[in-house]
């Protein structure tokens, strides 16, 4: 996640040798770099688990989103991953406008269309000087009709849905630590972002941060990072 995995050019190698050390791998990705080949070499090469950043649910929305990204081929691309079922397929929606949030009773019915196994609903934030993000206390009984068509649809709902800051405990910092260019490792991409603020209804609030560097790979092994007493 964070990025297209799918533009490096080594991507294929990594997931041969994920799969040859026993190291199960999932990805996000937007899709639009797979084709048939490519699923089917992810399926045979131990992938588990592919999210799809997929925003709105109709033409218009969604190519509005993903400026370049055409809504039927990436379409197309879901069902390739979702209806063999050897790969669990999420769609990952960022609710950051109207015309998205509205869409999204119509989300889940595609979600199913292309044979995800759940959706993922990822909260917009947003630092200030970007803008002021959607009140979601207008939206909270649409967030509510929208989980609970997603489990009469037999689909899997998580993600952040409430209208509340989402200030709290957080379980990445201990299974996702992130690599930048100059080999820092940080606990998770979000502690890499340093954001020291979020605006919420208006009202620009203060978020918790502090130098998350947990070690350089110039310096130390990922396993001796890992095990550091920054970490602890």
């Amino acid at each position: 996640g964070d990025g297209e995995p799918l533009c490096n050019p080594t991507f294929r190698d990594l997931i041969k040798f994920c799969r040859k050390i026993g190291i199960r791998s999932a990805m996000t990705t937007n899709p639009t770099l797979l084709d048939s080949s490519y699923v089917r070499f992810l399926e045979d090469n131990g992938m588990k688990r592919i999210h799809v950043s997929f925003d709105g649910a109709t033409k218009s929305t969604f190519e509005k989103q993903r400026v370049g990204a055409k809504y039927s081929e990436v379409l197309h691309n879901c069902k390739l991953i979702g209806y063999e079922k050897r790969i669990q397929l999420f769609l990952n929606c960022v609710p950051s406008t109207e015309e998205v949030i509205k869409e999204l009773p119509d989300y889940i019915d595609m979600a199913k269309e292309v044979g995800a196994t759940g959706v993922l609903l990822i909260k917009f934030q947003a630092d200030k000087g970007f803008g002021t993000p959607i009140d979601w206390k207008k939206y909270s009984g649409l967030l509510e009709e929208v989980r609970e068509k997603a489990k009469r649809r037999g689909l899997i709902f998580i993600g952040t849905g409430d209208t509340n800051p989402t200030f709290h405990e957080c379980e990445d910092a201990y299974v996702c630590p992130y690599v930048t260019l100059d080999d820092s490792v940080y606990a998770c991409a979000y502690m890499a972002n340093m954001r020291t603020t979020e605006v919420y209804m208006e009202e620009i609030l203060e978020c918790p941060s502090r130098n998350y560097i947990m070690g350089n790979l110039n310096n130390n092994w990922i396993r001796d990072i890992w095990k550091n007493k920054a970490y602890q």
